[in-house]
């Protein structure tokens, strides 16, 4: 994917990826990911790719959704487990065989690997995080 990405759409997977961490999505949604780790990713992908799009960098263009990921406005100004609480809704209402959301996303998440670290590298984690979106 980032090959053939405009610099638009590797900007925009930049800024994606700096939402999860700034959102905490590992810690924060850990208990959706136990139900369903799919439907999680997405969810958190919702939410992210909504606010991006319509940023003012969104509108411009400066920043490109690339194709394949998730977002529909019917999610604006959701949480992640409200997203995830539709999108169950909607795998259920299909039987299990639908789609349950308008995009795959594109990343994967260390959920595993978040829930392993120390009480100290979740704390180091946590500050230097604050730091940054400081």
């Amino acid at each position: 994917m980032i090959s053939s990405s405009t610099n638009a759409e590797l900007r925009f997977l930049m800024l994606h990826e700096c939402y999860h961490k700034m959102y905490r999505h590992l810690s924060t949604w850990r208990h959706l990911y136990e139900i369903d780790a799919r439907r999680a990713n997405q969810a958190c992908d919702f939410v992210i790719n909504h606010k991006l799009v319509n940023t003012d960098a969104g509108k411009s263009k400066w920043i490109v959704m690339p194709k394949g990921g998730c977002y529909d406005d019917k999610y604006a100004g959701m949480n992640a487990k409200e997203v995830f609480d539709l999108l169950e809704q909607q795998s259920d209402d299909d039987d299990g065989g639908g789609s349950s959301g308008e995009g795959t996303g594109f990343d994967d998440h260390d959920w595993d690997g978040a829930q392993q670290l120390s009480q100290e590298e979740a704390e180091a984690l946590e500050k230097e995080i604050d730091e940054a979106v400081r």
